[in-house]
């Protein structure tokens, strides 16, 4: 339950400000390279996608194992 409600702070960051520092955003490479990811904690990740518009589809969220799906 805490990683959910961290998670919820987490997107609420990144919808002002995808790029604020202490969510550490990054595109990502190789199989997984149409997403983009930002942390949740420092084992927790949200993976997303960009659309059209500045819109955002939210994918998963996991800890680095997210990477392996």
């Amino acid at each position: 339950m805490k990683i959910q409600k961290t998670a919820m702070q987490k997107i609420a960051v990144f919808e002002n400000n995808f790029l604020y520092p202490g969510l550490r955003t990054h595109k990502l490479h190789g199989e997984f390279s149409e997403f983009w990811a930002f942390s949740v904690t420092k084992s927790h990740r949200i993976l997303f996608k960009f659309l059209k518009d500045n819109q955002v589809v939210y994918c998963d969220i996991d800890d680095h194992d997210i990477y392996k799906k």
